[in-house]
């Protein structure tokens, strides 16, 4: 059950790299999914799920703060699909798992973003990290790990 959400998740890290816009139906195809694959897994518990979320939460008011004292865009900064996929994330995850996997999803989707940007042209440098993208590959590839240990 835990590799059904990669089908709908292999559409939304193509179609978020290529447009950096997701398909709504996709994204919540996801979190259908995640929902239940959340029912299936019987070591995760309501309260790693309550503290997934306050992480996500947590870690939203704080883009949201800087962005507000920077007088950046927020809706230039973080999409609602990101938001999205983000809690979709909180349901299969135990709460130290899921501390470990943003910090090592976050970091290497700055070093993909910093190497993408060196190796490619001037002109199309990427302005804005594709979240679902980055973050999508990392939760695939952690899952794959899973099933083959």
């Amino acid at each position: 059950m835990t590799l059904l959400p990669i089908i709908p998740l292999a559409y939304l890290i193509y179609s978020d790299y290529k447009s950096r816009q997701v398909p709504l139906w996709v994204l919540l195809l996801f979190l259908l999914f995640q929902v239940l694959a959340f029912f299936s897994i019987e070591s995760i518990t309501i309260l790693d799920l309550q503290v997934n979320v306050l992480i996500v939460t947590i870690l939203l008011l704080s883009i949201y703060v800087y962005l507000k004292l920077r007088k950046l865009s927020i809706n230039k900064s973080i999409g609602a699909g990101d938001v999205i996929f983000l809690f979709s994330l909180t349901f299969t995850f135990k709460y130290i798992q899921f501390n470990y996997f943003l910090i090592i999803a976050f970091f290497l989707s700055l070093i993909f973003i910093i190497l993408y940007n060196k190796i490619s042209k001037r002109n199309s440098k990427v302005q804005t990290i594709p979240l679902i993208s980055t973050v999508g590959f990392c939760y695939v590839v952690y899952q794959i790990v899973l099933l083959l240990c």
